[in-house]
């Protein structure tokens, strides 16, 4: 998957998905860098670009390396704040969920 949504290449990527996030201002190429995403320039996207070749020079690994971390610091955040949230497995929350994806 490739475009400019930093949330969609998000969401596909904890999905399992291969994304990269095509930045097109300072503004998004920092929320990729800091977030580790899988980026590229939109100037490095033509209409003759071989997508296969953009997606295998990303780093794709310093995201899966770091998406652990940015969850369980979420979890953290909300349960110091006392906010219900379903993010188990990163700490133990008092809300009771026990598995990455609970059904209810």
């Amino acid at each position: 998957m490739f475009g400019t949504r930093l949330h969609g290449a998000i969401a596909g990527l904890l999905a399992g998905t291969p994304a990269v996030l095509v930045t097109h201002d300072a503004r998004t190429a920092e929320m990729a860098r800091q977030a580790s995403v899988p980026s590229v320039s939109a100037e490095t996207v033509t209409e003759d670009a071989d997508f296969r070749q953009v997606y295998d020079a990303c780093d794709i690994e310093t995201f899966n390396r770091n998406a652990p971390a940015y969850y369980r610091r979420f979890a953290e955040f909300f349960d110091a704040n006392g906010l219900r949230h379903r993010l188990a497995g990163a700490t133990e929350s008092t809300h009771g969920a026990t598995q990455w994806f609970p059904d209810a």
